[in-house]
């Protein structure tokens, strides 16, 4: 059993979950922190990890019961929805290097020199010119989200990279909790499709992949988000994931489904022996279930393993310092 958290220290949770940033912060170059296993109980206390945490909730939340993904949003999710364009449009002009390969494709690096070399104009066109001392922050985040050009691969915790810009936008008042819907569906959905043709166009391995016995080698969040959006659904039952036709026919309006129709493309064999844990999930009697149950697996998977945060950097963003260290605001006497 977990302990019960502290009133003071709850209160200051939701205060750094809530926390505006002002252009006068001081930003600098976001720092890897978690260099050993030992270094994860503070990172579960950390400011990061609550915002983390929170934003992730939120998402989940804003997900739910919405049956398809909104084609309407604000001009604030267009600005991100025409940054994932840009990058999609980079995969495009930079083709595969011919010839065979054992640990993916050689052109993945040029891809990120490029989008290295054009991430100050790609956040500009976010953020305007008011927030460009986050700039140095907001490209750790960013570039983070797809892949690791050294590693030549792609898992969660690029996943989570970009989990962490999408907040970090947030906190800098770039995007509104009335986007969290759009951000949640819209904008993930988008993001998950250009990390997909990232992964196929260069053959990306999968980081921090747990195999066989892992949800799924290179993604998590759309399981969490889609089940999310059924949550009181009857239709389509959890045991449909196992019909590749209505898999495909609920694809491109639900996370989990489109999720399920890429394993199913690049995937060979029985479903249950190449995805045991998502052949288990079919047997949960409702969505809400598998939703609750996906979100405790991320935290202890995801947000729990040191092979997969050790990548996620701390800066004024993203604090490594504890929670118990926020000075709450006094009430007046």
């Amino acid at each position: 059993m977990d302990e019960p958290v502290p009133k003071d220290v709850e209160e200051k949770v939701v205060a750094v979950q809530t926390e505006k940033l002002s252009p006068e912060t001081h930003f600098f170059q976001p720092e890897k922190l978690i260099v050993e296993a030992h270094d994860m109980p503070a990172f579960r206390k950390s400011i990061a990890y609550a915002k983390l945490v929170g934003y992730i909730s939120a998402l989940d939340s804003a997900a739910k019961n919405q049956k398809t993904i909104p084609k309407e949003y604000s001009e604030r999710v267009e600005r991100i929805m025409n940054c994932l364009s840009k990058i999609n449009g980079i995969i495009d002009e930079t083709p595969r290097v011919p010839g065979s390969h054992r640990f993916g494709n050689p052109a993945f690096r040029t891809f990120h020199s490029k989008i290295n070399d054009q991430i100050r104009t790609i956040l500009l066109d976010i953020v305007t010119e008011k927030w460009s001392s986050a700039i140095v922050e907001l490209t750790d985040y960013l570039e983070g989200s797809f892949g690791n050009p050294q590693r030549m691969d792609f898992g969660t915790g690029h996943e989570l990279s970009f989990v962490g810009f999408l907040k970090a936008l947030e906190m800098l008042s770039v995007l509104e909790e009335s986007d969290r819907t759009a951000i949640a569906l819209t904008v993930m959905n988008r993001y998950f499709e250009v990390c997909r043709k990232l992964i196929m166009t260069y053959r990306l391995e999968p980081a921090g992949s747990h195999g066989v016995w892992g949800l799924d080698d290179h993604f998590f969040l759309p399981f969490i988000l889609g089940s999310s959006q059924l949550a009181d659904s009857r239709r389509p039952k959890p045991t449909n994931v196992l019909k590749p036709e209505v898999v495909d026919d609920y694809a491109s309006i639900n996370l989990y489904f489109g999720a399920v129709q890429f394993i199913n493309r690049v995937k060979k064999g029985p479903f249950f022996e190449h995805s045991p844990i998502l052949y288990d999930i079919t047997a949960v009697p409702s969505w809400s279930k598998i939703n609750q149950g996906l979100l405790k697996m991320y935290d202890n998977e995801v947000l729990g393993k040191y092979p997969v945060v050790q990548h996620f950097h701390f800066g004024a963003l993203f604090s490594f310092q504890p929670v118990t260290t926020v000075k709450l605001p006094q009430p007046n006497h």
